[in-house]
């Protein structure tokens, strides 16, 4: 809705081959018509055929969505820029969707998942955590303010997928304080995060896994 609002007619955003985010920004296109343009990198190096061809990537082509493989997404917020940049003089109108949706507008629906959880609670279902993965940081800082102010006893524990705390905290509590001024709220809630699992990187297993 707010692309359109923009005037866009152009949706682009970025993630690994099989991603879940970007094979929804590209059925949304379809559905609105609108052109769609991913940037794609593969993150484990495989060559695997069951990984390049994977259901998701095949939905790309079905889709119609121009597809741009990069090296890496070292910097994908500049990388973005720079192809919204590049289609705009071709005349396309862009709109930039982050990695995994992960801004203001993008985590709120995990606001909402928050009150769906509370909503449950109110049933037969008893927790006193919740376990979420953290990586773009959308769903983690989405919940962190939802759960907050629904469920503050519940504690929300993000587990990395390709970071270290040190390195993820900074991320989940932006965009935590960004959804909370959105909401014209205030975000207290101490962002506790887990980095025992990542390695030795994003995608690849361990010996333990």
């Amino acid at each position: 809705a707010d692309a359109l609002r923009e005037g866009a007619d152009t949706l682009i955003t970025a993630g690994a081959i099989q991603s879940n985010h970007v094979r929804q920004t590209a059925a949304v296109a379809a559905k609105l018509g609108l052109h769609c343009v991913a940037l794609l990198e593969n993150p484990i190096g495989t060559r695997a055929e069951n990984y390049l061809t994977n259901g998701n990537r095949l939905l790309l082509d079905l889709f119609n969505v121009q597809v741009e493989m990069v090296d890496a997404l070292t910097d994908p917020t500049a990388q973005l820029d720079e192809l919204a940049t590049r289609l705009e003089a071709q005349g396309f109108r862009p709109y930039v969707i982050p990695v995994g949706g992960s801004n203001a507008l993008g985590a709120l629906g995990y606001v909402e998942s928050a009150l769906e959880i509370a909503q449950q609670c109110e049933g037969a279902v008893s927790l006193s955590s919740v376990v979420v993965a953290s990586g773009s940081a959308g769903t983690h800082a989405g919940l962190a303010v939802g759960l907050e102010q629904l469920l503050p006893e519940v504690e929300l524990i993000g587990v990395t997928v390709s970071r270290s705390v040190a390195d993820q905290k900074p991320k989940v509590v932006t965009l935590q304080q960004a959804v909370a001024e959105q909401l014209e709220l205030k975000a207290r809630a101490e962002i506790r995060l887990w980095d025992d699992y990542f390695a030795p990187g994003y995608g690849t297993p361990n010996e333990e896994g």
